[in-house]
């Protein structure tokens, strides 16, 4: 599409250029009025002291082609000036007349930074074509153009949508940037987004698409912002190249002599583009040289950071130079023949969305490809973290795993909040295992036993959950019972709930529903060792006594 878009603008189309230096001029200097033609026109030499006063040029249409003369156009491509009078002669005598004035161009103005006038179809022809300027900034900057109606009409419409294609480009890059920078708190996306809104806004300037909401900034004001915004654009983007670079890739004296230069540009470039009389093509001139030294500049940095291996210099280099280099000469040169009237102009937005938007993308790349690389070294680190707190051989939970999951259990213990059980394992006749088939056996039974240890290890065995079952212990009741507290008396066992029974408070229920008499629960700490075997076949969550 982009491609179609060159061709189209580089299409040849008929028309009349004019630079404001090849005409007949008169000079004024003081500001004259529109209504008295000059009687002399010097088509010799350059107007001398029209800064201040008034510039006349006269060109001539009578040897106009044939689809120009019939309904012709005149474009002005500069707008500083304070007024402008175009005055259309006819072979019959009658004049034709149409102004426009700083802050307000009525309807002339053109997206493309550019303003149309179309003299009245009359029968007599049309002989000369005279423009009268007060307070001209520069005749040299002035382009003029001749064209017909219809060819007016599509130069416009092209325009119109090249300019909002490229804008809206801008737009995205800069929106992108601006988050990409808030979310990894860098400086280059920062710096590269403020690069892209200076560009927006100096596009959404130049070509006059401002004027739509704010009509009444038309004018010389504009054309010097622009300016403006083209030096802090390419400060900007300066800044956003270095700090992209590495500090070993680039030798600091390199890097402070670039930064130094892309701020002089700002600070000389911004009173200068507001300079309206004196030496205007000269301070230009100065300006250009500046930035095409910083710019040079910045191309050494790439080329030393490129040759060293950084990734963030190669990618500058192949979307950043181009661009700069048209910026940075478009704006003080002036429009040519390309691109419908848009000239470098037009190509310098295009140039500048698509470098936003690559350097957009190979951010996010590096951004990706960083944040890939944080979630496996953090995965590392949980992992390491993890074999820390395990062991080896079983992956069962070693002294530092096993206080660090104590602790808090045992915190919701001291506060009365929570009741907790500790089991001890004994693996019986253990060595006579390792002794009888070897340490690799042993390894190997300890290996199974976590196994099944492993599967239960998350589960809360030993904590309670409130509404269920519990069993207080018969002589309990029966004590209770005694001291009139229970008027049913003595029952052989007592079946609750700890959330509503004020008698199982503080104590630890029996995890089996059924009920366990006081005899069984003396004999229980006399025979451990021999009661939990024999009380695994009969579930694990019931000890039976040892019996004689």
């Amino acid at each position: 599409m982009f491609g179609a878009a060159l061709l189209a603008g580089l299409s040849p189309a008929w028309a009349q250029v004019f630079n404001g230096a090849d005409l007949c001029h008169a000079t004024s200097p003081q500001p004259k009025s529109a209504d008295a033609l000059p009687a002399h026109f010097s088509c010799k030499g350059t107007p001398q002291a029209y800064q201040d006063g008034s510039l006349w040029l006269r060109i001539p249409a009578r040897d106009l082609p044939a689809d120009i003369a019939e309904e012709p156009a005149l474009l002005v491509h500069y707008s500083r000036f304070d007024r402008l009078d175009v005055t259309f002669l006819y072979t019959d005598g009658t004049r034709a007349r149409e102004s426009v004035r700083n802050g307000d161009f009525a309807g002339h103005w053109r997206i493309g930074g550019q303003l149309e006038f179309a003299p009245p179809v009359r029968t007599a022809p049309l002989q000369d074509i005279v423009l009268h300027f007060n307070r001209l900034a520069s005749q040299d900057m002035l382009r003029l153009r001749l064209v017909g109606r219809d060819e007016a009409a599509s130069r416009t419409t092209t325009l119109a949508l090249w300019v909002g294609g490229a804008l809206t480009l801008l737009l995205i890059g800069t929106l992108y940037n601006a988050v990409l920078a808030v979310s990894l708190r860098r400086q280059f996306p920062l710096w590269q987004a403020a690069w892209s809104g200076g560009m927006l806004l100096w596009g959404t300037i130049w070509s006059q698409a401002h004027l739509i909401l704010v009509p009444g900034l038309a004018g010389a004001f504009s054309a010097q912002l622009c300016s403006a915004l083209a030096c802090l654009a390419i400060t900007c983007a300066t800044f956003s190249a270095i700090t992209s670079i590495g500090t070993r890739d680039v030798p600091r004296i390199l890097r402070r002599t670039v930064l130094t230069l892309a701020t002089l540009c700002s600070l000389l470039g911004l009173p200068i583009s507001f300079i309206r009389t004196g030496p205007v093509d000269l301070l230009a001139a100065i300006i250009g040289v500046l930035l095409m030294s910083t710019m040079l500049s910045v191309g050494g940095c790439l080329a030393f950071a490129w040759r060293k291996g950084s990734a963030e210099a190669r990618n500058f280099a192949t979307a950043w130079i181009f661009p700069i280099i048209l910026l940075s000469t478009a704006d003080f040169v002036g429009s040519s023949t390309l691109f419908k009237g848009g000239g470098p102009q037009l190509m310098v937005i295009f140039a500048a969305a698509w470098q936003t938007l690559w350097l957009a993308a190979a951010a996010s790349r590096t951004h990706a490809r960083l944040r890939q690389e944080h979630a496996a070294a953090r995965r590392a680190e949980a992992q390491a973290r993890e074999l820390a707190r395990r062991d080896p051989l079983t992956s069962l939970r070693n002294r530092r795993g096993f206080i660090e999951m104590i602790e808090p259990i045992l915190a919701e213990v001291t506060h009365g909040r929570e009741v907790a059980a500790l089991l001890l394992l004994d693996i019986d006749f253990f060595k006579h295992i390792n002794d009888t088939y070897g340490h690799d056996t042993g390894d190997d039974v300890l290996v199974a036993l976590a196994r099944t240890l492993a599967a239960r290890e998350k589960r809360p065995l030993h904590r309670g959950a409130p509404g269920r079952r519990r069993v207080c212990p018969a002589p309990e009741r029966a004590r209770s019972a005694a001291r009139g507290h229970d008027r049913r008396g003595p029952a052989p066992h007592h079946r609750c709930r700890a959330a509503r029974c004020p008698r199982c408070r503080g104590h630890r229920p029996a995890p089996d529903p059924r009920p366990c008499h006081d005899g069984e629960y003396r004999r229980l700490p006399r025979h451990p060792r021999g009661s939990l075997p024999r009380s695994l076949p009969q579930g694990r969550r019931r000890a039976l006594p040892r019996q004689a």
